[in-house]
């Protein structure tokens, strides 16, 4: 597709050993910096990272995949925010597969799919705008190219704490037709 943004596989392969680095205890994310090569002089703290496997049950109820609490104050100016990425595995079956992101009530990303045996991320980003409002944007991509861009204002108020999660709900009672494998939340300064 001509001008269609598309997942970088070498950026999920690295996500995906930072992962695997993580769930053998080899390293740990909390609290450390990470520096992003594409911005220079600006470093990026990793607030959480996951790689508890969770599936979605054997019916169709929306169901919390991953879930993050950011911490009150955790964005105290303007244009400060947070970055999450999560990413996992589909079924290999012509099933409905739906995945939301959320900042706090707020869906900000989107998409329902029937994609068979691929891999999906979901990617939000969250600007505080002002003391209770925000300004997202955020996307779920399927390997095999289907993508959803999500625009959103959350309103949740920063003082106090923010829950941040990733659902999955099946189009029809199968367990484990969306399996998420890992995450990072990350701050931006």
């Amino acid at each position: 597709m001509t001008g269609a943004r598309q997942p970088s596989i070498g950026r999920f392969v690295a996500l995906l050993l930072v992962l695997a680095f993580v769930a053998l205890g080899a390293i740990s994310l909390a609290g450390q910096v990470v520096t992003n090569p594409r911005i220079t002089g600006v470093d990026q703290p990793v607030l959480s990272a996951s790689s508890v496997q969770v599936g979605t049950d054997a019916n169709t109820n929306e169901k919390d995949l991953w879930t993050y609490t950011l911490p009150a104050g955790a964005m105290p100016t303007a244009d400060r925010g947070i970055r999450f990425t999560a990413f996992g595995t589909l079924a290999a079956n012509a099933n409905n597969k739906t995945l939301k992101g959320y900042f706090g009530a707020t869906q900000c990303a989107a998409l329902s799919t029937t994609a068979s045996g691929s891999h999906w991320e979901v990617r939000c980003i969250v600007l505080r705008t002002g003391a209770a409002t925000q300004l997202s944007d955020g996307w779920v991509s399927i390997a095999l190219g289907t993508q959803n861009i999500t625009v959103a204002t959350p309103a949740e108020t920063l003082s106090g704490a923010v829950v941040v999660k990733v659902t999955g709900q099946n189009g029809v009672a199968a367990a484990n037709d969306i399996v998420f494998r890992g995450a990072i939340v990350e701050a931006l300064q």
